[in-house]
């Protein structure tokens, strides 16, 4: 019986310690290369590099749909899609469990995270990089 006891607290020991918060805040860093952003319907994401003044890139915002991307950039040289780990958390619904780049020779190389239906990709990174080789 001492046994079983002693197995009962250190679990629920254990468990508790996963309980634990932290009062530390979440900023957004800015750096000279890469800066946080808030696009369009509330999407966060990132802005990475310089872009080129003649770049298509720059008419591109962090939120925008796939597909609105594709009518102002064009097909991508290369493009990849993956899960992500919020896709293996049965108890997750939100968005961004699926990843997809899409990779431009000679420009950068563009993040999308799904929605919360995953049935619509949305822009969540730009990375402006001229030495992109354009594939994965």
């Amino acid at each position: 019986m001492k046994n079983i006891s002693t197995v009962l607290i250190i679990a629920i020991l254990l468990a508790l310690s996963g309980c634990v918060t932290s009062n530390q805040t979440n900023t957004q860093t800015t750096t000279d290369d890469k800066r946080e952003v808030t696009g369009r319907n509330d999407w966060s994401g990132y802005i990475q590099g310089k872009p080129t003044p003649d770049s298509k890139f720059n008419k591109l915002e962090i939120g925008m749909g796939n597909k609105e991307v594709m009518d102002l950039m064009g097909p991508p040289t290369d493009q990849s899609i993956n899960a992500t780990g919020k896709a293996y958390n049965p108890f997750y619904f939100g968005s961004g469990k699926l990843e997809s780049w899409f990779y431009y020779k000679n420009v950068g190389r563009l993040l999308f995270a799904s929605n919360a239906g995953g049935a619509n990709m949305f822009l969540i990174g730009i990375e402006y990089d001229v030495n992109e080789d354009g594939y994965q």
